[in-house]
């Protein structure tokens, strides 16, 4: 039989990719994703290191089609600058004597600067984002731990392992590598259900000592939990005459669940259960779960596993276990122990011993290998064809003891809880006797995780990780707001809105505050978009103690404004509506900044009122504020008449349905350097000025629940010049944040006395990005996903973890083999030709003929959806 190679598939698939193209977005087969809304892949696809040429083709075939669905075909976006024709020029000053003036604008140093944002992406994992200040529990970006929908119950698949609050709970529906799957014990025709679980507890706030956003107090757990009836997996399967109830009595020591080479579920692996054992006596009355202490669960992974007859070997590596007899009835119990020998590659004897039946025998080489041996049970005979042991070569084995860490090394921080129950409980059989659950919880952690930290599920082997990604707000999503106190402004100010000579006054060296805001239009004052406003701090036509001037697009003059929504009958509050940090711009739902002297004698206060999300079930808003005082006839920000410096502002935190009023005690408050539960920036504040950047969207915690080898990426910046294009691909947000045109002097064409021009529009002029024949301020492409690992594998080869595609059948894949092996009932090939279907987290795509498996690979890649 010809095989093929992986390089080979490889090969195959990248070549079909090039040619392919399809839309962005998550892919699924039935209910199993394929790959994530990013593109990126969330399964293997298997072949068998045996298989024919025809397995490899399908294999290339579907794995071609899952790489078309991390691609889209590119489009062309350009960067332009709009808006130059409204520049222009304008006599100033000066007599021409040489006829007619034209003045035009010279336009140099033509460049945007764009921001480019993949959002980041972890290949494998489980993302989840509790609001700032928020815990980490059942339900998230609600604030609280204490409701009923912040609260697992005690029922049989949500009882947390701590308390019932602050506990989140990740099944395996939404983290595939712990999906549940069917166990089966092939010794005893029994089948069970496994469930696995993992939980955390911890809360995100802002650490003002270390100036960024924490995870803080994070705990994690484990559970592996057997739930297909009320008691889970029994320690014998068969019970012995006058056993009543008890299942710990056996009929024969054959008859032992840890003898049957049970297949389990640990940390997503596949793992035998190798040893059991509980404690005489113990019992759960009848009812519940018993942690019983010092009870035990042994798994392993068998490296090498056969029923050997006298003389027949067994190899792992460079040493090999032969079976040389097997050995009388000894002992209270008559087993019948394999009489073993140790030979290393040269077929030298190294060691022989006896293993008694359902016994690890452990042996360690000269050169630091070390063996263990089980024998699960031995057959005697009288003669040599009739002998035999069922033995395996582990691999690994760790025993976890109930009460006990997993290990005093790098799991010392992980605790154990072995839960049993008892089934058919009778004052005369009160014994805890079915394997119910095993808990791995890790208490220990006090460190605060920073962006990029991770906790390892567990120390090892590292199978899962949670990683802490920081706030989930990129550049793009913030606006910077800048307050300064301008002691020198020259404003034309109207009344009114018509700019006319009579009706405007000129402001010259008043106590005026100005705040701008990097994004256009971000202010709405009386119907108005502006970016700038100006408060007047000393009052100003007829002595007002405060006034509000905004200027719009094309206007000659400042207006001043005089509604009651922005300015109050005593002007003694200035209201600005801001989108930008709540959609309803009130202060009761955020979105506002204001400036008051309600309660601040001989001072301002000034602040803004920014939806938070939700504490409980109701909106909220939280609140920051500065203060501006009178110092020396000119206004500072500071905390005091008598100081001259401020380090501090007052932070309301997020409260439902508001603050009430506007005003807050200052100058308590927290440190200027801060995050607000928003997510918005606040600087520090000197005495001219301050700013803040503000969160154009609810930020919150950045979780990453993923196997070890996932990883994420980067954030990334490009600067165009103008009519520059570049060719962008898959889910990028490009965002022309800042155009750097210089709209310079103007030409003169005439000669005369001291002419001059000035150019006008420029505010009008900004960066577009345009493409697909559309053009806007921002415009979402794709981008191709990755790999950073083989999208195809051998069997021998691949992860027991995550979503596998297995291509061929029992025969020809390992995987398809073990898989299968799981179903309730085989595959008839002859009924069956054509084979598409799920065994736990394995998707087996086989044939009874190579036309068939082409054809079940056909069926797979168009049930993709």
């Amino acid at each position: 039989m010809k095989k093929i190679s992986v390089k080979k598939i490889a090969a195959l698939a990248a070549g079909a990719v090039m040619l392919g193209a399809s839309v962005v977005g998550a892919a699924y087969w039935q209910d199993v994703p394929i790959t994530n809304d990013a593109g990126a892949p969330q399964v293997k696809v298997v072949v068998g290191a045996n298989a024919a040429a025809s397995d490899g083709v399908a294999a290339a075939n579907i794995a071609a089609r899952i790489g078309n669905l991390a691609f889209k075909s590119g489009s062309t976006y350009t960067a332009v600058a709009k808006g130059l024709d409204g520049v222009s020029c304008q006599k100033v000053e000066g007599t021409s004597t040489g006829g007619s003036v034209t003045c035009t604008p010279t336009i140099s140093n033509e460049q945007v600067q764009l921001d480019v944002t993949l959002p980041g992406v972890v290949t494998g994992a489980y993302n989840f984002k509790p609001s700032i200040n928020d815990y980490i529990d059942k339900k998230l970006n609600n604030r609280i731990n204490s409701g009923s929908e912040d609260q697992y119950q005690s029922t049989v698949t949500d009882v947390s392992p701590w308390a019932a609050q602050d506990t989140l709970k990740i099944s395996g529906t939404a983290f595939t590598p712990i999906a549940s799957a069917t166990v089966r014990d092939t010794y005893s025709g029994k089948s069970y259900t496994e469930e696995q679980s993992i939980w955390l507890r911890g809360q995100v706030q802002y650490d003002e000592t270390l100036d960024t956003l924490i995870a803080k107090s994070m705990k994690l757990a484990y559970r592996a939990e057997f739930t297909q009836d009320s008691y889970g997996i029994p320690f014998c399967t068969a019970l012995a005459n006058g056993a009543g109830n008890d299942y710990t009595q056996c009929a024969s020591n054959n008859d032992r669940t840890d003898r049957h080479r049970v297949s389990v579920k640990f940390l997503g692996e596949d793992w035998i259960i190798s040893g059991m054992s509980v404690n005489t006596g113990a019992s759960t009355g009848g009812t519940g779960t018993l942690y019983d202490p010092g009870s035990t669960v042994s798994l392993a992974k068998e490296g090498a596993y056969r029923v050997l007859h006298i003389g027949e070997n067994l190899s792992s590596g460079a040493y090999s276990v032969r079976l040389a007899d097997i050995g009388l009835a000894e002992g209270a119990t008559n087993v019948h122990p394999a009489a073993i020998e140790i030979y290393d590659a040269n077929g030298v004897k190294l060691k022989e011993d006896k293993v008694d039946p359902g016994t690890t025998y452990s042996w360690t080489a000269t050169d630091g290998t070390n063996l263990k041996i089980k024998v699960y049970t031995t057959q005697p005979g009288y003669t040599l064809n009739s002998k035999w042991a069922e033995i395996a070569l582990y691999s690994q084995e760790i025993t976890l003891t109930s009460g006990d860490t997993i290990d005093n090394d790098k799991n010392a921080d992980w605790d154990v809880s072995i839960g049993w129950r008892d089934k058919g409980y009778t004052a005369a059989a009160n014994q805890t006797d079915h394997l119910r659950e095993i808990l791995l919880i890790n208490d220990a952690n006090t460190a605060k995780m920073q962006k990029g930290d991770t906790l390892d599920i567990v120390g090892d082997p590292v199978v899962f990780q949670l990683e802490f990604g920081g706030v989930d707000l990129a550049d793009a999503d913030y606006n910077l707001v800048t307050y300064t106190v301008d002691n020198a402004a020259d404003l034309k100010v109207s009344s009114g809105q018509s700019c006319e000579t009579a009706d405007t006054q000129d402001l010259t060296g008043q106590q005026l505050l100005q705040v701008s805001a990097k994004t256009k239009d971000s202010f709405e004052i009386e119907g108005f978009m502006v970016n700038t406003f100006y408060v007047n701090l000393k009052g100003d036509m007829g002595n007002k103690i405060l006034s509000l001037y905004y200027k719009p697009s094309g206007a000659s003059c400042w207006y001043n404004a005089t509604s009651a929504t922005y300015i109050n009958a005593l002007k003694t509050q200035v209201t600005v509506k801001f989108a930008g940090i709540g959609d309803d711009q009130s202060a009761a739902n955020g979105g506002v900044l204001y400036v008051n002297n309600n309660s601040i004698t001989g001072g301002f206060e000034v602040g803004a009122i920014e939806d938070a999300g939700y504490n409980s079930t109701t909106r909220a808003v939280d609140k920051f504020a500065v203060l501006l005082y009178n110092i020396s006839s000119k206004y500072k920000f500071t905390t005091s008449t008598t100081s001259s410096t401020s380090n501090a502002i007052n932070y309301t935190a997020a409260i439902a349905g508001g603050p009430a009023g506007f005003s807050v005690t200052m100058p308590t408050g927290v440190d200027a350097t801060y995050m607000t539960e928003r997510g918005t920036k606040v600087y520090d504040i000197d005495s001219t000025g301050w700013s803040f950047d503000a969160a154009k969207k609810i930020g919150s915690g950045n979780f990453y629940l993923r196997t070890k080898e996932g990883m994420a990426t980067d954030a990334t910046q490009v600067t165009l010049k103008e009519g520059e294009s570049r060719t962008l691909q898959g889910g990028v947000i490009i965002k022309a944040t800042s155009i750097t045109e210089t709209v310079g002097s103007c030409s003169v064409d005439a000669t005369g006395a001291g002419i001059t021009c000035q150019a006008t529009g420029k505010e009008g002029v900004k960066a577009k990005v345009s493409g697909n024949g559309q053009e806007s301020d921002s415009v979402t492409a794709s981008v191709p996903y990755q790999l950073t690992g083989d999208l195809v594998v051998l069997d021998a080869n691949a992860e027991k973890t995550g979503t596998l595609i297995s291509v061929g059948g029992d025969k020809a894949n390992e995987i398809s083999k073990a898989a299968i092996a799981t179903g309730d009932t085989p595959v008839d090939w002859e009924a069956t030709p054509v084979v598409v279907k799920k065994y736990g987290n394995v998707i087996v795509v086989a044939g009874k003929t190579s036309d068939d498996t082409t054809k079940a690979a056909a069926q797979f890649i168009a049930e993709l959806k």
